[in-house]
């Protein structure tokens, strides 16, 4: 079923009394009634199943691969910030690279402000201290976001806003498939 040298990995999980356990179960007996027990498998198939097993005998592996591979995203998602922000805050007319300067500003803004939520114990994360905390930190985010496109770009404020709503949205449309990409590449090279 998978390669041998993954064959600790799936006794371990399946020692496990975990929904892990329960997770790999289910793998091999669909593998087993599809493929039948001894058949010869494809090998997409073969490596999805061995990627699998390493997740969930190590979950965290995933989680680090993912965070490792962010930067990859950057690479991405900061020119089409910056290609958003051109198209979206037309005036007055600026250079990509300006663009790019205003799109480095705001990202790393945003980096430094969620490096401060780090430091924030887990146990509080879940009490209505920590949600205010976290709250008040995106809020803070988001008002310096409108604020530096209002300061910057010098449009009204119910344009900013405006544009900024739609900027947001053409982002987050952006991101979300890059993200997917950065996890598809992440369970490929565990």
């Amino acid at each position: 079923m998978v390669s041998p040298e993954l064959h600790y990995q799936v006794d371990t999980v399946l020692s496990r009394d975990t929904a892990a356990a329960n997770v790999l179960k289910e793998v091999i007996v669909i593998a087993t009634e599809e493929l039948g027990f001894l058949s010869k498998q494809s090998a997409t198939a073969q490596f999805i199943r061995d990627q699998i097993v390493i997740i969930l005998y190590d979950p965290n592996e995933l989680a680090q691969g993912f965070l490792q591979n962010v930067p990859l995203a950057m690479v991405f998602l900061l020119p089409a910030f910056a290609l958003l922000v051109k198209l979206i805050f037309r005036r007055p007319h600026r250079y990509f690279v300006e663009h790019l300067v205003f799109a480095l500003h705001v990202h790393n803004t945003a980096f430094l402000m969620f490096m401060l939520l780090t430091p924030i114990p887990q146990s509080m994360d879940q009490t209505p201290v920590g949600d205010v905390v976290e709250t008040g930190f995106y809020l803070a985010f988001s008002v310096h976001g409108y604020l530096a496109l209002r300061r910057y770009y010098d449009y009204s404020p119910g344009h900013t806003l405006f544009r900024y709503a739609l900027l947001l949205l053409a982002y987050w449309a952006a991101m979300i498939p890059t993200l997917l990409s950065i996890g598809l590449i992440t369970f490929i090279t565990l």
